[in-house]
């Protein structure tokens, strides 16, 4: 992975991306911003017999159709009354290793504004494959609490992927318990229904150690990994059981 963040075609990059953002005001309906916001947007779900489900985008960024992609905004800009001509020259892709040039065929580069770009494509794609509500979606990761049959599911993950064959979609059954992306989402009984509960997910590789403290990494790093634990223990609808592990 090579770094570009200072380069001056990414600054550009970044503040047309946010005089976009700016203009638009544009909201995708079923994106959330961290594990924050999804837990408190599905904390109060009671469902009678729901599922866990998600569904992962395969190589997002680099196989999002450039040309719709582009009418989908052009269309935004119109109902904004700006001319929309600003967004007809995604398709041209091109970056520089070493001297040589290299030019996308199709699909988005990772920098701004293609999250922009990629959130209009996909939402326009959930609101016309989606009438299920329960629906989140992460970056390239989306969680649904499904009440619907197993064959149902693969149906939709049919529909999902028939909508267009450059954007490729999995599906996998997590039943009553699911990660995503660093939660551990359960559904618990309650009363004549289930609800969902939350936890912190750590890989089973995880040990209890970040970072050492007697490593070379900078301090301000330290200081983040006990910030970060700090922030999501007072912020996470977690369960009683979930604050003690992490308190522990």
């Amino acid at each position: 992975v090579v770094a570009h963040y200072l380069d001056p075609s990414f600054k550009l990059a970044e503040y047309l991306s946010q005089w976009l953002h700016s203009i638009t005001h544009y909201k995708p309906k079923f994106l959330v911003q961290n594990s924050v916001h999804l837990a408190n947007k599905l904390h109060y779900y009671f469902l009678a017999d729901p599922s866990l489900i998600s569904f992962d985008v395969k190589s997002m960024f680099s196989t999002i159709p450039i040309n719709r992609a582009e009418d989908l905004m052009a269309d935004i800009l119109v109902q904004k009354s700006i001319d929309p001509e600003v967004v007809h020259n995604l398709k041209y892709n091109l970056c520089v290793y070493q001297s040589n040039k290299y030019e996308l065929p199709d699909g988005l580069l990772m920098p701004p504004p293609s999250s922009l770009v990629v959130d209009i494509y996909m939402d326009r794609l959930e609101q016309d494959e989606l009438v299920y509500q329960n629906w989140a979606k992460y970056v390239d990761n989306i969680l649904c609490v499904w009440q619907g049959t197993e064959k149902e599911a693969k149906t939709l993950l049919s529909a999902l992927n028939s909508y267009n064959p450059s954007v490729s979609f999995t599906l996998e059954f997590g039943g009553s318990r699911i990660a995503f992306p660093d939660l551990l989402i359960s559904l618990k009984p309650h009363l004549n229904a289930l609800r969902l509960t939350f936890e912190v997910y750590r890989k089973p590789i995880f040990r209890g150690v970040s970072i050492h403290n007697n490593s070379l990494h900078p301090r301000v790093h330290k200081q983040a990994v006990v910030n970060s634990a700090i922030h999501r223990l007072v912020s996470l609808p977690l369960s009683l059981e979930a604050r003690v592990k992490e308190t522990v």
